[in-house]
């Protein structure tokens, strides 16, 4: 959990955005632009009602549930659920959302994560395909899965049933990392079989969702979640779609978002398969591998860090050393390394993710950091 519950949680503009983001009626693009017509998450809360209405798009329902935010007992409710369940949430101003995300008119306001991604997850690739996976299906998610595991992708789905389920596992059975995008809130797991891949990808990876923390699976979200998908992958492979297959709604947002979209082909005669050859036709590059998806985007732009033998090392850079002194005593959380050094949220995770990629210290769950043994 990334620091602890402001006093005046509407003065603090991280929490003021989660407040605006648990609005009713209020998504990113209406979210954005309440915040770029006042200046601030904080500026909205305390904006008249004269100075709310003169905003495009909000009219006296959307100002009333504005005012009744106020109170704040939505987001107490939120923050006693994020604590329960050990998420934490990432808002588009801070260092620890995801950077691919921010070029798009509706990147998610809010972020909620489960589990820890790393700086290696940027070199990620989508798997998405059918609910109701054939053998053949089932058997090429794993291979390209795992192929992609082994080259140091990390590999980015749903956890829907199917191909998506598939494609987690598999990149974690060949000791990879694997990130889930829900169509829910973090607060429980759709379908209710898959807790125990959940779980595992938790410790491989993280759990994602922009629905609120208790929200239950909708229709709805799920086309919303797929841009998410798409946006954080380097390329989306699409495994047996039908022609209407919800799945295809990654392969669009992708082809907006100017990533690569690639299809597996399958049986001529397949209504199952009819949607990915529909997507060759179109234009997307024909998969049958891990090795097509290495061709078209190279190998990940990484190398593992060496392992450190004997006692870790202090780092040169004066700030650095001093974080890096910080954690001799234990395990700190960011937000306490930023109280006790004085640095800015920016400076301490520009520090920490230097430390991180050498070697020096570890980022635990929780956003919390220690020096290795």
């Amino acid at each position: 959990m990334n620091g602890l519950f402001p006093e005046n949680p509407l003065e603090d503009e991280r929490f003021a955005r989660l407040a605006l983001h648990l609005v009713d009626g209020v998504g990113p693009r209406l979210g954005k632009g309440l915040i770029e017509a006042l200046g601030s998450a904080r500026a909205v809360f305390d904006a008249s009602k004269a100075e709310l209405l003169g905003i495009e798009g909000v009219g006296p329902t959307l100002v009333q549930r504005l005012f009744q935010a106020r109170l704040g007992t939505d987001l107490a409710r939120e923050w006693a659920l994020l604590q329960k369940h050990e998420a934490d949430f990432h808002t588009i101003i801070e260092p620890d959302y995801p950077q691919s995300l921010c070029p798009f008119e509706d990147s998610p306001m809010i972020l909620y994560e489960k589990g820890m991604r790393t700086p290696v997850d940027k070199d990620s690739v989508a798997i998405v395909g059918s609910r109701g996976a054939t053998t053949y299906g089932l058997r090429m998610t794993k291979k390209i899965s795992q192929g992609l595991a082994e080259c140091g992708f990390t590999v980015i789905s749903g956890l829907a049933r199917g191909i998506d389920a598939c494609a987690h596992q598999a990149a974690l059975d060949a000791g990879g990392r694997t990130i889930a995008v829900l169509g829910n809130g973090l607060s429980r797991v759709y379908p209710s079989e898959h807790h125990s891949l959940a779980e595992a990808i938790c410790d491989h990876g993280a759990l994602l969702a922009e629905a609120d923390m208790g929200c239950a699976p909708q229709a709805g979200l799920f086309p919303a979640r797929n841009r998410i998908i798409s946006g954080m992958s380097r390329a989306v492979v699409v495994i047996e779609a039908a022609l209407k297959s919800g799945t295809l709604h990654t392969a669009t947002h992708a082809a907006e978002q100017g990533i690569p979209v690639l299809a597996v082909p399958g049986p001529a005669d397949s209504s199952l398969c009819a949607g990915t050859h529909n997507l060759i036709r179109q234009g997307a590059h024909l998969c049958t591998s891990a090795e097509d998806v290495v061709a078209l985007l190279g190998e990940p732009g990484r190398a593992p860090a060496p392992l450190q033998k004997g006692l870790p090392q202090a780092p040169s850079d004066p700030q650095e050393l001093l974080v890096w002194q910080a954690l001799e005593q234990g395990p700190r959380q960011a937000d306490e390394l930023i109280r006790l050094l004085g640095f800015s949220m920016g400076k301490m995770a520009m520090i920490t993710l230097s430390l991180e990629t050498s070697g020096s210290i570890r980022r635990l769950p929780g956003n919390r950091f220690e020096i290795p043994d």
